[in-house]
């Protein structure tokens, strides 16, 4: 029994030295943070209690948490530094007898020092001296600071337009001058007089200068409304440093001679912006360049005037705007030239010089000779259509901006002359390619090709269109079957759009290009449910296209005078036609000669003694009045002379001197005449009046050729 006991106590001092063999020896992994879950060690799992802070961390040193087994095993990890608690301390100016200290930050917890990027320094590094004529870098703000005469903002921050006040300057990254104004009183914003160099104009939306303008920006002194509120919509801008430069803030009275050096005033009385005041770019101020150390003490700048500003060399010029483009320098003729596209109605675009010291100068009409500022209507050089790339209002492109009014994609040319400092703007047109024209041809919804009229000169023809949305194109046709399109790029295209409108077709026809006006490809649509024939008709001379809705032609109903083959007349109940074979011819109150082309070679009142071949009336300047011809309608008797040519006596005689005529009708000529009120309607016409109230000659009274009546008159009668 003694025995039996003894091995029952072996048996568990063995049980229990093995448990603890095993605990003691496996290994402790490294815990998940946040784990609560228990590890399997031989026959042992750790039951992990929670994670519990031993040592709190600061901005100087780690923390430490920790957490144990029941087994009494305990496990630790660390805890980051937290973030340092920054205090920024505002710059403290030096002084004659005292250092002063760069604008920083502190943590509030370990009172440590920090520059700008926030990396530790000491409070030596930030002192400086008060050394005269320095201006120290402030690298929070981004300025260079004189006390606060002189500010430097370099563009790393936003500026508070509030805090600018006296004199202002934009410098770039070469150090030139881009904007000089006061500013202040109202003075000095975006739309204000002030020197500016010419790289840039005023644009809604953009950064212009030294200014980031809104899209809602207008000029003093319009209103609008922003977030419900009204408000003055010429304050609406931020100003900024050049991109690369600074913007220098100089308070009045406080910099005179650094204002006198720039500007060469010998005296300061300035109140408003008279000073620099400037809407061209007058080039005063071309030649000052300013140079600026940035240090983190003592930082300073300089400025100088360039000694040999004719070592600044043109290097190119740029399209900017509605269109953006380099001009290049065509080796063989020594111009720059480029090619830019507008497609937009009332886009503009600026042409501007670029130099060597990164500075660019503005193309003026002030400052260079420009050809091609078309106003409206008028053809640029090789424009096969009207074109509109026109200057401001009053036709002087003096802040070198240029508008496009024109709702039609258009390419242009443009070539700079540094030699003779000119600018031109052609329309681009593309070449034709070289050889003869066999046809013109019509391809798409429609085949057709249309052959030379010998007797007109131009390519003539018809086709047809029947199903809505059909398309076609024009082609010119070579001897080697090479073609090329017709656009409204190379040829001007008259009569496309709503044709009704131009033409006798008695039901709505269209033919019309696409987009808005812009036949950039060539593509016209028909549009019209109805079946349609056209007429065609290319000049390649002029390098133009008529298209017309053809109309066959009707019996005649009535008889009319036509004028210029299209509009018709009718000829009203008292009018007279005489031709050569008429006898004894009386003239009406208005008398019109035409000649065998339907010219007209006469036209005057012919009552209340008016008319003769001594009174003043329109002729087309083929004749004069010469005794014993045929002079136009009159043959002039021997003895012939005008009211003004007579005496007094010649006036008294019996015969009247300026009577001394017959009226005669040459071959193939024919006279037309009658009363006013019969005559009325004709020459409503042909003088393009809407009213007829004439009792005088005023209306036609000419002595010489004035070329004003050009429509041709021919008659069309019943059978």
């Amino acid at each position: 029994m003694k025995s039996f006991k003894n091995l029952w106590v072996f048996l568990v001092l063995v049980l229990a030295l093995a448990v603890f063999a095993g605990c003691q020896n496996t290994p402790k992994p490294t815990p998940d943070n946040g784990d609560q879950g228990g590890e399997q060690t031989g026959d042992h799992t750790h039951a992990w209690g929670n994670w519990t802070v031993t040592k709190n961390a600061t901005c100087t040193e780690e923390g430490v948490e920790t957490r144990t087994c029941e087994c009494g095993d305990s496990e630790t990890r660390k805890i980051d530094k937290v973030d340092h608690n920054y205090q920024l301390v505002k710059l403290v100016p030096a002084t004659a007898t005292t250092k002063g200290v760069q604008e920083h930050y502190e943590c509030s917890a370990c009172h440590k020092l920090f520059n700008a990027n926030k990396q530790e320094v000491t409070s030596a590094s930030l002192e400086f001296d008060g050394v005269s004529g320095t201006y120290v870098y402030n690298p929070v703000l981004g300025v260079l600071n004189a006390y606060g005469d002189i500010q430097i903002y370099d563009g790393t921050v936003a500026i508070d337009k509030g805090d600018i006040a006296g004199y202002v300057f934009g410098i770039n990254a070469q150090g030139k001058i881009i904007f000089a104004s006061y500013y202040g009183d109202g003075y000095g914003g975006p739309s204000d007089g002030f020197y500016h160099d010419g790289s840039y104009a005023l644009e809604t939306g953009k950064v212009c200068g030294i200014f980031d303008v809104s899209a809602a920006f207008l000029p003093w002194p319009a209103t609008t409304t922003v977030n419900g509120e009204q408000v003055n919509a010429w304050t609406l801008y931020d100003v900024v440093a050049p991109a690369g430069g600074y913007l220098i803030s100089v308070k009045r009275g406080a910099a005179d001679e650094f204002i006198k050096a720039l500007t060469g005033a010998t005296e300061l009385e300035e109140t408003g912006n008279t000073l620099f005041e400037s809407t061209i770019v007058d080039g005063a101020l071309n030649n000052v360049v300013f140079t600026i150390t940035k240090g983190i003490k003592n930082a300073a700048f300089t400025v100088t005037s360039s000694s040999n500003p004719e070592d600044v060399t043109l290097t190119g010029a740029r399209v900017t705007g509605a269109a953006e483009a380099n001009f290049t320098k065509n080796a063989t003729t020594g111009k720059y030239e480029a090619t830019f596209t507008l497609s937009t109605i009332w886009s503009s675009v600026n042409f501007d010089l670029v130099y060597s010291d990164g500075t660019a100068k503005r193309l003026t009409v002030n400052n260079s000779t420009i050809n091609g500022n078309a106003v409206s209507n008028v053809k640029l050089e090789g424009a096969p259509y009207d074109v509109r790339l026109y200057a401001d209002e009053d036709d002087q492109i003096t802040s070198g901006t240029f508008f496009y009014s024109l709702d039609k994609s258009t390419t242009y040319d443009v070539t700079y002359d540094e030699a003779t400092n000119t600018l031109t703007i052609n329309v681009h047109v593309e070449d034709q390619p070289a050889g003869t024209t066999t046809c013109v041809k019509v391809t798409g919804s429609a085949e057709a090709e249309f052959a030379l009229n010998t007797t007109t000169g131009k390519y003539e023809g018809r086709f047809t269109l029947t199903a809505i949305w059909q398309n076609i194109f024009f082609d010119l046709v070579y001897a080697d079957g090479s073609t090329y399109r017709l656009t409204y790029a190379n040829t001007a295209f008259s009569g496309s759009g709503v044709l009704s409108e131009q033409s006798s077709a008695p039901w709505t026809a269209a033919l019309y290009s696409e987009g808005a006006g812009a036949v950039a490809e060539g593509n016209f649509w028909y549009s019209i449910d109805k079946e349609t024939t056209y007429t065609v008709a290319y000049d390649p001379e002029e390098h133009t296209m008529v298209i017309e809705v053809y109309v066959p032609e009707a019996a005649v109903t009535e008889d009319s005078f036509v004028l210029d083959g299209t509009t018709k007349i009718a000829i009203a109940d008292g009018v007279t036609i005489y031709d050569s074979t008429s006898q004894n011819i009386t003239f009406g109150e208005y008398t019109i000669a035409v000649d065998g082309d339907g010219k007209i070679i006469f036209a005057s009142r012919t009552s209340s003694g008016y008319g003769g071949p001594g009174d003043g009336f329109y002729h087309d300047g083929t004749y004069q009045v010469v005794v014993g011809q045929v002079c136009g309608i009159f043959y002039i008797q021997e003895g012939f002379k005008s009211w003004n040519e007579c005496s007094p006596e010649e006036r008294n005689q019996e015969v009247k001197p300026w009577s001394l005529y017959t009226r005669v009708c040459p071959e193939n000529y024919h006279i037309i005449t009658g009363s006013q009120s019969a005559m009325s309607n004709l020459i409503k016409a042909i003088c393009n009046i809407s009213t007829f109230n004439e009792t005088s000659n005023a209306l036609f009274e000419s002595t010489i050729a004035d070329g004003t009546l050009t429509v041709a008159i021919t008659f069309e009668f019943k059978e």
